[in-house]
């Protein structure tokens, strides 16, 4: 009787197993919103439907005119909101876009290209490490740094 319940166990053990596990394979959602480019520059230039930035930097200079946060977003399917916000080397807020949304249509567009620009300010208050951080429809997408100073 003992042998016979400790068979019942290990097949009930084992249906329970099979039973339990159930396991599905779908392919991978096609990716959109994909951030291929992230970086800062001096000026961004209008060249046919997109916007083509300057060489790409990490240190400006206190004579600098502008500093421009440019985005180039792949594969977008929906409408999407962007939003910039800059932080001073103090870690305060320094500047916020708000949000600004793009493809309002929901048309797909293989290749968006965005920026925001800070007016560069003498003030020897603002020398040091800033940090911008970049938001996708209220969500974190991405964040850089780079350092201002004198010559």
């Amino acid at each position: 009787m003992k042998g016979l319940f400790q068979k019942l166990i290990l097949l009930l053990s084992i249906v329970f197993t099979i039973t339990c596990v159930s396991l599905k394979f779908d392919s991978p959602p096609e990716p959109f919103n994909q951030l291929e480019l992230f970086f800062f520059c001096e000026n961004v230039q209008i060249k046919g439907d997109v916007l083509e930035a300057a060489e790409e930097k990490n240190k400006f200079f206190t004579n600098t005119k502008n500093i421009c946060s440019f985005v180039k977003i792949t594969d977008i399917d929906r409408q999407i909101r962007l939003r910039w916000k800059w932080y001073s080397p103090d870690k305060k807020l320094f500047r916020d876009t708000q949000e600004v949304t793009a493809n309002v249509n929901n048309k797909y567009i293989a290749v968006l290209t965005a920026f925001d620009e800070l007016k560069v300010s003498h003030n020897p208050k603002y020398e040091g490490l800033w940090t911008v951080v970049i938001y996708f429809n209220g969500r974190l997408a991405a964040s850089k740094t780079f350092t201002l100073s004198q010559r």
